[in-house]
């Protein structure tokens, strides 16, 4: 098998003269040493820089190098290390290969379904096996094979293939059993890869799906009962938790009146019938609204409220705006934003909006005139193109937020984030409708770009170094 490098794009030129040669004297390890390191030291053997790719795979000694270290003896080389500071590193599995040509990466060939995060229980058997299913586009496949990777990109013993003889030998589907997170195993985003083979068994293309596992309960995924626990006492929990056990708790105690009665707690405030007794009109505003202003109560801060209620009024005018009440919690609040597309130079909608949002952000530090981190974009997280590999790594900072608010569209729709998850109303909707308010990843919701404010003491935890 042999290691393939990213494209180095923007290195500086010292730093690009030493991958230029490294690249001319790599050697291919033979398969057996390969799947020794995957053991002993993962998949980290190919680095990737975010928006600035270097080369970082040396031979030295007869040994293959990981970033700065050798794997045989332990050695530093930090001449290897990226030459300009704050750069942030994910590390991505190499392409599988035979006789030295990489499988070709493609999502369109190899359709892997979506994997909703793993909330692991304290006990592994109370947490359901997910069943993952492929399809296969690619005319040269004829059996496929599966690869879990942990987050220090750990080769998992639980890996499934098939033959070409096979029923089902390009649909076979991948079962993820909880027992594969139990114990020692590390929370944070594990990477699936499905790999299609030819008929002389080697491998031509593959694609990648990641997902979260929570060994942790995020307030995203706690049960009615612990969040009025919070409502009750909301002394010992920070802002951001209050304000996602209100608008989590709005969520489930809906549904579970739907569930009951047929008639949940809340309408969409431009549904077609009228509202039955007991029944409140909600919209996306006043969801978020309400919610805010519970949370700023419940912590002692009714004062802040009001001074970020009065300032996106006088901003917005006749009617209230999303941006202006995001730029009055930066501004009375003291909350920080940062700007989220799934790609935005590329656009799965193909409009301009996105893009130039983009650009302004990174040559202004401003959405709307609202204040962003010019350098803490949460991108790319869901590439149009079938061939760009995705990065969570801003997306899972964003679910260690207990609780956002988020202007999508230039501020024609806001939402609540919680741990990444987009808590929405819709508008249309009737009582009877369970998902009147909705929970969606953040990564599969529809909408291409925005902004998501959060409490200060919440950005600089989850974004500060």
């Amino acid at each position: 098998m042999t290691l393939k490098a990213p494209v180095e794009r923007t290195s500086p030129p010292a730093f690009r003269a030493r991958a230029d040669q490294a690249r001319t004297n790599r050697s291919r390890p033979e398969e057996a040493e390969f799947l020794q390191l995957q053991r002993l030291a993962g998949n980290a053997a190919v680095t990737s820089l975010l928006d600035r790719s270097f080369l970082t795979i040396q031979r030295c000694a007869g040994s293959l190098f990981v970033g700065d270290q050798c794997v045989a003896c332990g050695e530093k080389h930090p001449e290897l290390q990226p030459a300009e500071a704050g750069m942030q590193v994910q590390r991505v599995p190499a392409a599988p290969a035979a006789a030295a040509v990489a499988a070709k990466f493609d999502r369109s060939l190899v359709a892997i379904d979506f994997v909703p995060d793993v909330m692991m229980a304290s006990d592994a058997s109370k947490t359901p096996s997910t069943t993952i299913s492929v399809t296969i586009s690619d005319a040269e496949v004829t059996h496929i094979g599966w690869i879990l990777y942990d987050p220090a990109d750990k080769h998992e013993s639980a890996d499934s293939s098939t033959l070409a003889t096979d029923a089902d030998a390009k649909t076979r589907s991948y079962t993820l059993k909880p027992g594969a997170f139990a114990g020692a195993g590390q929370q944070g985003r594990y990477r699936l890869r499905c790999l299609g083979y030819n008929s002389k068994n080697e491998p031509v293309v593959y694609a990648d799906r990641t997902f979260f596992v929570w060994k942790t309960k995020p307030m995203a995924g706690k049960e009615l009962g612990d969040l009025k626990a919070i409502i009750k006492d909301p002394s010992k929990a920070s802002l951001g938790e209050v304000g996602a056990a209100y608008g989590r708790s709005m969520l489930l105690e809906h549904r579970e009146a739907v569930a009951k009665t047929g008639t949940g707690k809340y309408q969409g405030q431009q549904c077609s019938t009228a509202a039955p007794g007991g029944v409140k009109l909600e919209d996306c505003t006043s969801y978020v609204w309400e919610v805010l202003g519970e949370t700023f109560g419940a912590k002692g801060k009714g004062d802040t409220w009001t001074a970020v209620a009065k300032e996106a009024k006088k901003l917005s005018g006749s009617a209230l705006k999303g941006t202006d009440l995001l730029t009055a919690l930066e501004s009375k609040a003291g909350w920080k934003a940062v700007f989220w597309s799934p790609d935005p130079k590329n656009p799965q909608d193909k409009t301009s909006e996105h893009p130039v949002a983009y650009k302004a952000v990174k040559s202004k530090g401003e959405y709307y005139k609202i204040g962003v981190d010019k350098a803490k974009s949460v991108v790319d997280y869901r590439p149009t193109s079938a061939s760009k590999v995705e990065d969570m790594s801003n997306l899972d900072r964003l679910r260690q937020v207990p609780m956002a608010v988020i202007a999508a569209h230039g501020g024609l729709h806001m939402t609540l984030l919680i741990n990444a998850q987009v808590y929405e109303v819709h508008w249309d909707k009737p009582p009877s409708d369970p998902d009147v308010i909705q929970a969606t990843p953040l990564e599969n919701w529809e909408w291409q770009s925005g902004v998501v404010v959060m409490p200060a003491e919440d950005f600089d935890r989850v974004f500060k170094p």
